[in-house]
């Protein structure tokens, strides 16, 4: 049984870049971005801006990789794209004790789960 939340990311994708194979690589491109400059805060908070630049720019690289299918469309890429700033705003939330941000951590939590079962380990992650 597969979670519906790829299919609703892939659908919106398509509503605004087309229902076309190029409009699903522009939704590729516009999560990949995201998750890129998602990385590069979630780096530059936890590091330094060099750490941050370091691991956005690894980010990029590794996930075009053929051997992740980086550029085919997949329900890791929305994953990831909810995980890191529910990890970001979880971090930012327990530093300065503000509930609304362990909220928004734990929506965004749920959406990774929604897009792929085992975004459910990352939900656990911030349990912990």
């Amino acid at each position: 049984m597969k979670l519906p939340g790829t299919y609703y990311a892939c659908s919106a994708g398509m509503t605004a870049f087309g229902q076309t194979g190029a409009g699903l690589h522009l939704t590729l491109l516009a999560v990949n971005g995201l998750t890129i400059l998602f990385v590069f805060f979630l780096g530059r908070r936890l590091f330094g801006k060099l750490a941050g630049l370091v691991s956005a720019a690894s980010y990029g690289i590794m996930s075009v990789s053929p051997v992740v299918l980086g550029m085919a469309i997949h329900a890791n890429h929305f994953v990831v794209l909810f995980a890191v700033p529910a990890t970001l705003l979880l971090w930012q939330g327990q530093k300065n004790n503000r509930l609304h941000f362990m909220f928004f951590s734990g929506l965004l939590f749920g959406l990774a789960f929604l897009m792929k079962q085992q975004g459910l380990v990352f939900g656990a992650f911030g349990e912990i």
